[in-house]
């Protein structure tokens, strides 16, 4: 018995994937521009929970599989891995110039 009703395509959980790309982008930048290291860890680890949570959420909810969630998780990452290549690629760039 489900709580909540899906009405499209469950695989892969593109709720996970966008929050994923999106908190993993806020990660990248807490990294790069925060001087603090306690802050800069507890930063991290709160938010990379919150990714956690939300995951579990949907499989709570009965919206997704494990499956769907996890390689919703794997091609966020992915996504996330290749923006910030991009966005290295541009600073970059725009140093050159």
């Amino acid at each position: 018995m489900r709580l909540e009703q899906e009405p499209g395509y469950s695989f892969p959980s593109s709720h996970i994937m966008m929050s994923t790309i999106f908190y993993g982008m806020i990660i990248y930048f807490i990294w790069n521009y925060i001087k603090n290291k306690r802050l800069k860890y507890i930063l991290s680890i709160a938010i990379s929970l919150l990714i956690i949570c939300i995951g579990l959420s949907r499989i709570y909810l009965g919206i997704h599989y494990a499956t769907d969630v996890f390689s919703g998780f794997i091609i966020g990452l992915v996504y996330t891995i290749m923006f910030i290549k991009f966005y290295i690629l541009k600073k970059e760039k725009a140093k050159s110039k």
